[in-house]
């Protein structure tokens, strides 16, 4: 209850003196340069993990390419995980994410204010338009940000779902370069149930999978490729973690 409170007077109350700037900062995403959007999200982020003694252990940058259109594809484990994003200025990310998301209160303006692609589910016009708008970024050496698993994991020991091959089509078709991350303790900053005086979240980029390594690979024996190498670092996880 303790970290609650705090989250609730602090990084709340922060919030609420922002919140007119990130409207406007996602209001006019055409007039105000993307290094300053990520700039107040990071500040935001930065308040939230101080006052949640949240610790990050960010490993693998080496192998996150230099060049542009990237396709990260990380393992989902809390609505928290895009906090990953900010680690990487080298590269603009836009991220993919469910239209639920953008209705949250704060964290919907602070996802949507970096540019974030919002769909439907189970609404096929606007899965159609989605997938054109991922490939338009990637086409345009952009870079995106997407969950595979669709949904977070709600598993009790916090192991994958499966991967949503479709999602991976654009990329595919883009000829992107797929870099896998792991991602592991994000449940535990809002866990009302897990008490620690630090709470520490690792963040590891892995070997990315350039283009020409998946050719001739489908959608379905790519998705089971990263589903494979991020489960395996998962499952290290879990076993260490009892």
């Amino acid at each position: 209850m303790l970290k609650y409170i705090r989250y609730i007077f602090t990084v709340l109350l922060h919030l609420l003196f922002l919140y007119p700037k990130l409207c406007y900062y996602d209001h006019h995403q055409d007039k105000v340069p993307y290094e300053k959007r990520l700039g107040l999200f990071a500040m935001i982020v930065n308040q939230f993990n101080k006052v949640g003694h949240v610790e990050q252990t960010i490993i693998g940058l080496e192998n996150i390419p230099a060049s542009n259109k990237l396709v990260f594809c990380p393992n989902h484990q809390s609505f928290t995980d895009p906090i990953f994003m900010i680690i990487d200025k080298n590269h603009v990310i836009t991220p993919v994410a469910k239209a639920e998301i953008k209705k949250m209160p704060f964290f919907g303006k602070m996802i949507s204010c970096v540019g974030t692609i919002f769909f439907q589910r189970n609404d096929l016009r606007e899965t159609y338009y989605t997938v054109k708008k991922i490939q338009g970024v990637l086409e345009n050496e952009g870079n995106i940000l997407i969950y595979l698993e669709g949904t977070r994991s709600k598993y009790e020991d916090h192991h994958m779902n499966a991967f949503k091959p479709a999602a991976l089509k654009p990329a595919m078709a883009a000829k992107a370069t797929i870099v896998p991350v792991f991602l592991w303790g994000f449940f535990r900053p809002l866990d009302f149930h897990c008490k620690q005086k630090t709470y520490p979240v690792t963040i590891e980029f892995l070997k990315p999978i350039p283009p020409e390594e998946y050719a001739g690979l489908t959608n379905v024996e790519l998705s089971d490729k990263i589903h494979a190498l991020i489960e395996a670092k998962v499952n290290v996880a879990i076993a260490e973690k009892k």
